[in-house]
């Protein structure tokens, strides 16, 4: 329930799934790490390709790469002196579908679509014209 006492739109579970999906948007976000997803779908890359490929220092690639694994977005394995990372196809899965089962265009309601919703909140009145009926005092902002 809201101030008003009317149902609230977002419920505390939903609340809570757009906070998580928020934080994997903030990791996503930055084009470096976007890079390194992309080229980890191709195949798993050692540390060294991945410094060549997109031409950073190696402790900004690290950030980066630990950022990523933190998120359980990618893994790592250790041979010998060298480590290599791969996509944790799970996870990315799952990424997906938390997006999709908040943003699905397929999924949207018509009270969704402009001009269709049902207005909730007080505003000016409407007349027939299509001018609003201001109270005195009231004044519009570009008119």
């Amino acid at each position: 329930m809201d101030r008003e006492g009317t149902r609230s739109i977002l419920s505390q579970s939903v609340r809570q799934d757009l906070e998580q999906v928020a934080e994997l948007l903030r990791v996503l976000a930055e084009p470096r790490r976007l890079r390194i997803l992309y080229l980890l779908m191709q195949r798993e890359l050692c540390v060294c390709e991945v410094l060549d490929e997109l031409d950073i220092s190696q402790p900004l690639a690290s950030h980066h790469l630990r950022v990523l694994q933190e998120a359980n977005l990618i893994r790592s394995r250790r041979q010998a002196q060298y480590v290599f990372y791969s996509i944790v196809p799970e996870s990315l899965a799952q990424v997906k579908e938390r997006l999709l089962a908040h943003f699905d265009p397929a999924n949207l309601p018509p009270e969704a679509a402009c001009g269709m919703g049902i207005p909730r909140c007080p505003g000016p009145e409407v007349e027939e014209q299509g001018h609003s009926t201001l109270k005195e005092g009231q004044v519009t902002v570009g008119a």
